[in-house]
Order: structure tokens, then C-alpha cells, then sequence
């Protein structure tokens, strides 16, 4: 096993923006595979795999939405995306931070807390892909 950690991290109802729980999960990189799997919380006992973390997440967030939550972590905000090299290298753990439509300094893992400031920022999944193809076309020089 190349990684093997556990997290716990907030809930929150996407119309209030209040925590209203916690959820427990491990993921996994064997070789190529990345697995999510929740071990508390909602969805206890759904796994999710694929060939990286920041994905694998994704789809759990896509089930968390189907509730109207949002899990509240950093590769949740609506303006971080992996990509690159940086992407390819960490299995899509570390992410790039976008603000107005520039790369900031620093990336950051996906799976680190957010502030209490930085709630407002979550996103369904579908809307930050949305907003990362906005600043990609943004950034984009003819």
C-alpha cells in the first residue's frame, strides 16, 4: 500500500452553510488505484475508486449533493482544481488555488480544513468544474 490515511471532516447543508455533521473516511493509493471509502457518517460503507484522490472525492461530494451537502475540505472550494504535473505527481491530492482567475502562490491538499471564512466558498462539484473551464478560457492568450 503506497498510502493509507484517515479523514474526518464537516458536512454542511449548502442552502445554510451550517455544519450539520461529520463524516469518516480513508483512502488508499495501491499502485495506480485510489480508493475512497466512508467508514462514519452519511453514505457509511460506499466506496469510491478511480485513478486519483481529488476524483474519487468528487464522487463522493456528487452523492453528498444529491442531499443538498457539501463536505467541507479545501479540494471542495469552488476555485481549487488539480492539474498538471503537480496533479499527475500527487494522485490529484495537491491542487492548484485560483483567485481572480490567477493561479495563487501556494497549492494546497485537497483534504485540509477550510476556515470558517471559507464556507461560503464550497461548491457543488459540477459548478467548480464549471468555474475552472471559466478561468481556463479566461487565461487563455490568441
Amino acid at each position: 500500500m503506497d498510502e493509507d490515511r484517515t479523514y474526518t471532516m464537516p458536512i454542511y447543508a449548502n442552502d445554510t452553510h451550517e455544519k450539520v455533521s461529520d463524516i469518516v473516511f480513508r483512502v488508499t493509493r495501491d499502485n495506480h488505484d485510489t480508493t475512497l471509502t466512508v467508514i462514519a457518517g452519511n453514505l457509511e460503507g460506499r466506496r469510491y475508486g478511480g485513478v486519483g484522490f481529488f476524483y474519487d472525492m468528487a464522487e463522493l461530494r456528487k452523492d453528498l449533493e444529491k442531499e443538498n451537502l457539501l463536505l467541507g475540505c479545501k479540494g471542495a472550494l469552488i476555485n481549487v482544481f488539480p492539474g498538471g504535473l503537480m496533479g499527475e505527481t500527487t494522485w490529484g491530492k495537491i491542487a492548484y488555488v485560483f483567485i481572480d482567475g490567477k493561479l495563487a502562490s501556494e497549492p494546497v491538499n485537497i483534504y485540509d480544513p477550510i476556515s470558517p471564512e471559507e464556507v461560503s466558498s464550497l461548491s457543488f462539484f459540477d459548478v467548480q468544474k464549471e468555474h475552472r473551464r471559466h478561468v481556463i478560457r479566461g487565461n487563455r492568450r490568441i
